[in-house]
């Protein structure tokens, strides 16, 4: 079982409904062959929302780097719960957090993952698409396309892919959208976790 958390630096309900309903819908997809694993995804607790608050808050005030808010976020939750937390920030488009993902690297125009630290932030609104490929960036799935050509279409073998650069409902389609490398990304990853 993959196990997550989530939480919307801006509480507004609406926000919340889009994710909590996003995260049902992928996690009732990834229930389906050729997958077959089980994404456990829950809104952060009240305690765990002022952590992840005030911690915000403290690195807006220093205008640190995005890293550094994924590492002091990934510490702060691992030394509560203590085991490592995989963790969705839902924010929006003109925050200091996506300000700071942008800034750290330049394709990340809707979403950025720090693989070490296991911490997504997604500040596109309402696209369900870009959230999921940031969510399953967190259990080890790869981008499908050219760094350097990101425009060009997938770099697998599926042409609806979701880890191509820019999902949208138009070029990711009907379930199953993982290629064949990120099944066995996902699965090995999900064998992992299961095992802490």
């Amino acid at each position: 079982m993959l196990k997550m958390f989530w939480n919307c630096l801006d509480m507004k309900e609406e926000k919340t409904k889009f994710v909590s309903e996003s995260m049902l819908e992928l996690s009732s997809l990834l229930k389906k062959p050729p997958t077959g694993i089980i994404l456990d995804t829950k809104p952060l607790s009240a305690e765990l929302v002022n952590v992840v608050e005030s911690t915000y808050n403290s690195w807006c005030e220093h205008n640190w780097q995005f890293c550094f808010f994924c590492k002091n976020i990934y510490l702060k939750l691992k030394s509560i719960e203590s085991i490592p937390i995989h963790l969705l920030i839902y924010c929006s488009d003109d925050s200091k957090l996506a300000n700071a993902a942008r800034k750290e690297n330049k394709l990340a125009k809707w979403g950025l993952v720090n693989d070490k630290y296991h911490v997504a932030a997604v500040y596109k609104s309402n696209d369900k698409y870009i959230l999921w490929h940031e969510i399953l960036h967190l259990f080890a799935v790869d981008d499908c396309y050219l760094p350097d050509n990101p425009y060009i279409g997938p770099t697998c073998e599926l042409p609806n892919c979701i880890m191509q650069y820019v999902p949208s409902k138009e070029n990711v389609r009907e379930w199953p959208f993982l290629c064949q490398e990120n099944i066995k990304r996902i699965q090995a990853h999900n064998g992992k976790q299961t095992s802490i």
